[in-house]
């Protein structure tokens, strides 16, 4: 009969629903218990590295300049309180991902600080702290100007771009350098604008702003920062590249001694009656506005190499991180297992 029918079907569809009411929840239960602890020790180590290398990174650019050896303390510290976890990684879910992926985001941490220190974060400081000449006669004694970084030169001031002269060195870059000249004729020359791969070997130097007219500023050349700052790996690489440690003042003669080749050949072309000053200013000619900007531009593009190399880590980084909190998460499963088995109900501790 029709009533005896739909209550069969009603039957039928209630021991259903009890049946997987009660067995869906459990499996999905189960797949989330098998990947809850490894999702969470994932987003532990991948928060740390990235938290850590984005630190690292901006901790050794910008704070380097002024306190150096806090930089290296600091980081020797994390290197070491990461080690730790990553050995005693057995006493706590998260100090596995917490230690490899720390220890790895500290290192490549500190060499990418060291790049962008000597790269943008030293010579945005240094623009910033070292003084601003105005009204500089290009024809003055270039010692009297030594602690200068930014150099506003007279109205008269010009660069003499047919008076330049290019050498090109064994490293397949053309060092230019040209005669910065005021109204007379000079005798010696003190201040000389320079550039790379912007002229002829004789004359037609195109470098910075050297054909604006209106252009009279000179952002003075530095070498680098040398051993000093950069984080603890800033000597290793310097000694690696160098041979041994180098100060911020050897760098600048090294820097200038590349041109000197260039500005030697210009000035026997010039036919000067003077020798010029062992340590003539080598700047790079820019517009007065582009000096009040120098310290900012080299902070915009320290910034921007930060979270470029954040994001670019973030990203490589990734595999390493769901294997290591995949890893901790299957250990302390196995070893919750043992316990239960035996009869005792245990949880594994998160950090320690």
């Amino acid at each position: 009969p029709p009533i005896k029918a739909s209550r069969n079907v009603a039957a039928m569809w209630a021991a259903w629903a009890d049946y997987y009411g009660a067995v869906v929840p459990s499996g999905a239960h189960k797949t989330a218990a098998a990947i809850g602890p490894a999702f969470e020790a994932f987003a532990v180590g991948m928060v740390v590295g990235i938290g850590t290398l984005f630190l690292t990174v901006a901790l050794c650019t910008s704070v380097s300049f002024r306190h150096p050896n806090v930089v290296d303390v600091i980081c020797l510290v994390a290197v070491c309180s990461f080690a730790f976890c990553t050995l005693t990684q057995r006493k706590g879910l998260w100090r596995l991902p917490i230690g490899l992926n720390g220890l790895l985001a500290i290192v490549n941490g500190m060499l990418l600080g060291s790049h962008c220190y000597s790269s943008y974060g030293y010579f945005a400081q240094i623009y910033a702290k070292s003084r601003i000449y105005p009204n500089v006669d290009p024809y003055q004694r270039a010692a009297s100007v030594a602690d200068g970084g930014r150099l506003v030169f007279a109205p008269e001031a010009n660069v003499g771009v047919d008076k330049a002269a290019g050498y090109l060195a064994d490293d397949g870059v053309m060092y230019c350098a040209a005669p910065i000249l005021g109204i007379d004729e000079p005798r010696r020359v003190e201040f000389w604008a320079v550039g790379l791969d912007c002229c002829q070997p004789s004359g037609n130097f195109t470098c910075g702003a050297a054909l604006d007219k209106h252009a009279r500023g000179g952002a003075v050349v530095f070498g680098g920062p040398g051993a000093r700052g950069g984080g603890p790996l800033t000597s290793l690489l310097v000694a690696l590249s160098h041979g041994g440690t180098a100060t911020a003042r050897e760098e600048d003669a090294v820097e200038r001694a590349k041109f000197e080749p260039a500005r030697r050949k210009a000035e026997e072309a010039m036919g000067l009656v003077a020798k010029g000053p062992d340590e003539p200013v080598l700047v790079r000619w820019v517009r007065v506005g582009g000096l009040q900007t120098l310290s900012r531009d080299y902070t915009l593009q320290e910034g921007a190499f930060i979270l470029l190399c954040t994001f670019v880590y973030a990203c490589l980084s990734t595999p390493i991180a769901w294997l290591t909190g995949r890893r901790a998460s299957m250990f302390f499963k196995r070893r919750e297992d043992v316990y239960i088995n035996g009869g005792i109900s245990w949880d594994a501790p998160r950090w320690g």
